[in-house]
């Protein structure tokens, strides 16, 4: 009778012991489980600072330039190099920066005009879709009725008529991802041939898009857009650059009278896309692109937008 009494208690230790096993090695688990998501919540928000720092960083390099012309007539102190020299031009480039020991590379690009998504009426998103190239017969008619519908159904709840933001665009879940979204990675943008696929938040701004276009870089769904030109038009359109640079001219010859007034060789203070992306933070780099415009002999910031970027280099 106390053997087997004894063997009841050894059973109950042993199971009150598996028990302190199995709690205490799920808390260790959960405790490793919180501290990695605290760990890459951290390194997401130093790779945003970063990224928003060399945004600034850009700005200033920008302002420093514009003081060039004024300060090339003054002769500069002897012995001390002048900084507007090599400061950053508004232009297409592509700039190196380092910050807290992390390479951030940024790629200024003009994308070529950025409409207002807000003027756009049921006829132009229509072409819009069209021109992507990847809506069914019909599909792009029903994309542009329901861009109008939702659009009308946001500014009644904001009260402004209208989208407040690209964000707003890009909850339409009745338009596919790849129409909303684009197929360019952030860090692969720059340097894309024209014809992928874009996305609302790299060809629209709310409120502050461009009304003239590029003749030889707008992308060609802004210029149906714009144009109201056929398929027929805007295949010969887009043969014809791909063959060389076109003049005003060639454009209104290839898309009709309606495209002169909306197009130019040399646009006045055009909107530049900055991409910046850092090599820090593995699976969840980040990038961040921004649409920037001199207004008023200051480079100001219109829109920015944080995205996850892909591993140049990912693993096998």
């Amino acid at each position: 009778m106390a053997r087997r009494q004894r063997g009841y208690i050894l059973i109950y230790a042993l199971t009150i012991l598996l028990f302190l096993v199995g709690t205490v090695t799920g808390a260790a688990y959960a405790l490793r489980l919180n501290a990695q998501e605290a760990y890459q919540q951290r390194e997401r928000l130093r790779a945003e600072f970063r990224l928003r720092g060399a945004l600034q960083y850009a700005l200033a390099q920008f302002a420093l330039a514009a003081q060039a012309p004024s300060a090339a007539g003054t002769p500069s102190n002897a012995g001390q190099p002048d900084e507007t020299e090599a400061a950053w031009r508004l232009e297409a480039s592509a700039q190196q920066l380092q910050i807290d020991g992390t390479q951030i590379a940024i790629a200024i690009d003009d994308p070529g005009g950025i409409a207002d998504a807000n003027a756009l009426d049921e006829r132009m998103w229509t072409d819009y879709f069209a021109a992507l190239g990847v809506a069914r017969p019909g599909e792009a008619q029903r994309w542009a009725a329901a861009v109008i519908a939702w659009k009308a159904r946001v500014g009644k709840t904001n009260g402004r008529g209208g989208f407040a933001g690209i964000d707003d665009l890009l909850l339409l879940d009745a338009l596919p991802a790849t129409v909303r979204y684009g197929g360019w990675a952030a860090a692969e943008r720059p340097d894309t041939a024209q014809d992928t696929a874009p996305g609302f938040p790299d060809l629209f701004l709310v409120g502050a898009g461009e009304r003239v276009f590029d003749v030889n870089r707008a992308a060609l769904p802004l210029i149906a857009a714009a144009t109201g030109a056929s398929t027929e038009q805007l295949d010969a359109y887009r043969a014809a650059r791909e063959r060389g640079k076109l003049t005003l001219s060639d454009a209104v010859r290839l898309l009709g009278e309606r495209a002169r007034p909306l197009l130019q060789e040399s646009r006045t203070d055009p909107v530049f896309r900055l991409v910046l992306t850092t090599a820090a933070g593995g699976a969840s780099r980040l990038g961040l692109a921004a649409f920037v415009q001199r207004r008023d002999g200051q480079v100001r910031v219109l829109a920015s937008r944080l995205n996850p970027v892909a591993a140049a280099n990912p693993e096998p």
